[in-house]
């Protein structure tokens, strides 16, 4: 870990940080939903800022108005959920599992 609690050091931290930083800036410019801070933050009690994507996903959530997508549950990505390699690295058992928890 890196000095000040910002997480893992090395080159990576810092492409990591100015990637997250622009996707979530490019989301604010998109005019789909307000703008939302593109800070990241502290992870729980990890020494890690994460930019907290959630925040995003609920903004794009309230944004939408077909009636139908607005009752879908917010669920993250498979990765998010799936602690498992084995499943990631097979995409049809991905897809399966996705259908699964509609």
């Amino acid at each position: 870990m890196c000095a000040g609690g910002e997480g893992p050091s090395g080159p990576g931290r810092h492409t990591c940080a100015r990637h997250t930083k622009t996707v979530a800036s490019l989301q604010n410019t998109s005019g789909l939903i307000a703008p939302v801070n593109p800070g990241r933050r502290p992870y729980h009690a990890c020494p890690l800022l994460v930019p907290h994507a959630g925040r995003f996903a609920h903004a794009l959530m309230h944004a939408v108005t077909d009636p139908g997508l607005r009752t879908l549950p917010l669920v993250g990505s498979v990765d998010q959920w799936a602690d498992s390699t084995n499943l990631l690295d097979q995409s049809d058992a991905v897809r399966a599992t996705v259908r699964a928890i509609r």
